[in-house]
This record gives structure tokens, sequence and C-alpha cells, in this order.
């Protein structure tokens, strides 16, 4: 799909990280258009890309599903972070490396989820009242 970022599928807004931004650039697509399948792009070359690519799953549509697989990545990793973390904490000798390491990701993880907390307050003041 034109619309999915060829370096990274879950690079939505492609600066290299992925991050609670990508997902909430989809919801705000999601909420300005719903869930629908994404225009043919000129095959020629000769158009400009689009400034976000938020097809992450590659199917040409763009859908919530397309949010569910970056805060799936996100969580996963999450998860990885703090293995490394308990490693690093439970080496018999650690060195500085592992412990400077434990730390940036330890940091990484907190300023995740507070990035994912706001995201998911916007959502609740965005959606509608029955």
């Amino acid at each position: 799909s034109p619309w999915q970022n060829p370096r990274d599928p879950l690079d939505v807004n492609d600066d290299g990280e992925i991050t609670p931004l990508d997902i909430l650039l989809i919801i705000n697509q999601l909420n300005q258009h719903g869930s629908h399948q994404l225009p043919n792009l000129p095959s020629n070359g000769l158009g400009e890309p689009p400034a976000i690519r938020p097809d992450t799953s590659g199917d040409g549509f763009l859908s919530p599903l397309d949010a569910l697989l970056i805060i799936n990545a996100l969580n996963r990793y999450r998860g990885e972070g703090e293995a490394a973390a308990v490693e690093a904490e439970g080496a018999a000798e650690p060195t500085q490396v592992d412990w400077q390491s434990a730390e940036e990701e330890r940091r990484r993880q907190v300023r995740i989820d507070r990035e994912l907390e706001s995201l998911l307050d916007q959502l609740a003041l965005e959606r509608p009242s029955a």
C-alpha cells in the first residue's frame, strides 16, 4: 500500500520512532473520516508521497486495526524493556553501560506511559456523549 511507510510500517509520521503520536494520527483520521478505503495514489511516481502513512496493516484501508497494531507493538516493546532492565539488575557484576541502558529504558517507558495516558484522556474528551 502506498499509504504504508516502507521503512517501518508502524512509524506513521516517518520520524524514525514508534510512539503514541503515531496512534493519535490514525485516531484523528478515524474521527474525521471513519474507517474507509484509502484512495489510490498515482503509480507514475510523479505525485508527492502522503505526509502521514496510516496504513500500518498494509490492507489499503484505514481502520482501528491500524492503531491497534501500534498499541500492541508498544506494549510488546514495553514488556521486553522491563525484562532487559530486570536482567541488567540481576547481573552478577553489572557494568555502568548496563545500568545506563536500564535507566534509559525505564525513562523511555515512563514517557510512553505518559503519552498513552494523555492520548486516552484526549480520546475520552473527544468522544461524543450519548
